[in-house]
């Protein structure tokens, strides 16, 4: 219980979030908003087939203000985040991510 209510104060805060108990990871990627079409896809197919098939959690939070960057959040076992950024990797060879 307070693991959890730890990484929601870190994750409130917006700061960077590693391994957790369980084995749950996640990452964080700073991606330019020019680029978040290609990663949603039409109608969030591109999404979801990330998601489909790595098992993690992907998420492209909408970006603040007149920010030119949105947050691509990965977030599941080790072994799934792994592959989503594998296949994020792979199926979006043009798109600048960069680690936050």
């Amino acid at each position: 219980l307070v693991l959890r209510e730890l990484r929601l104060l870190v994750e409130q805060r917006g700061h960077r979030v590693g391994t957790w108990s369980g084995g749950e990871r996640c990452k964080r990627y700073r991606v330019l908003e020019s680029d978040a079409g290609k990663i949603i896809g039409r109608q969030g197919a591109k999404i979801n087939e990330l998601r489909a098939k790595s098992g993690a959690e992907v998420k492209l939070h909408e970006r603040r203000s007149s920010s030119p960057v949105r947050v691509l959040e990965i977030r599941g076992e080790a072994e799934a985040v792994s592959c989503a950024e594998r296949l994020m990797r792979e199926m979006h060879e043009n798109i600048h991510m960069r680690a936050l």
